[in-house]
This record gives C-alpha cells, structure tokens and sequence, in this order.
C-alpha cells in the first residue's frame, strides 16, 4: 500500500464528512447568484461569504487531518525499520495491509 492510500484508510472517519461538507459550501456559493436575482443583494452576499469562508475553513481543516495523519503514517514506517516492539497502531496498520492485499488478489481471481 502507497501512503496515500494508508491514509485515506486511516482517515476515512473524517475525510469523507469533511468533503461532503465542503461540497455543501461550494453549493452556497455558487448558489449566491440566483438568491441574488430572486431576493436581494445583502442576502446573497451573505450566503456568498458564508460560501467562500466554509470552504476555505473546511479546506484547511481537511489539509491538518491528512498532514497528520500523514505524519503519524512516516513515524510507523521509520520505527519499522528498526527493530522495535510493535504499537497497536503498527499491528492495525499491518492488519489492514493484509486485507487489501487479498481483496485485490480475491478480485484478480
């Protein structure tokens, strides 16, 4: 498994309400416009703002999880390369190693 991977394992918990909120964001703002032709400006203004600053709060929140995550990840392979007792965290990772690795050989079959 690559990193990215282990870390979009490890992060699905969080990435994934994460996206689907900054999709709803992205829709407020680009839905600015037609508030503005139905209602008014100040109105559409707010929900542009709302819109853009979601997003941008969202996206950096979502960049400091997989940073994280990312370097948790790095930490585990440089202790694996020595030889140190193994964390839960080493075995978990190792453990889902090994059911990816025979659900694509399961799927090749």
């Amino acid at each position: 498994m690559t990193k990215e991977e282990i870390i979009s394992e490890l992060g699905k918990k969080i990435l994934r309400p994460l996206g689907f909120t900054q999709g709803v964001f992205i829709l407020i703002f680009l839905s600015s416009p037609f508030v503005w032709i139905w209602k008014d400006f100040i109105l559409a203004t707010k929900f542009g703002l709302t819109g853009l600053l979601g997003t941008l709060m969202v996206y950096y929140i979502h960049r400091f999880v997989r940073k994280t995550i990312g370097k948790s990840v790095d930490e585990v392979y440089k202790d694996n390369k020595t030889d140190k007792p193994k964390s839960s965290f080493q075995l978990k990772l190792e453990e889902m190693q090994k059911q990816r690795e025979e659900a694509k050989s399961k799927k090749i079959k």
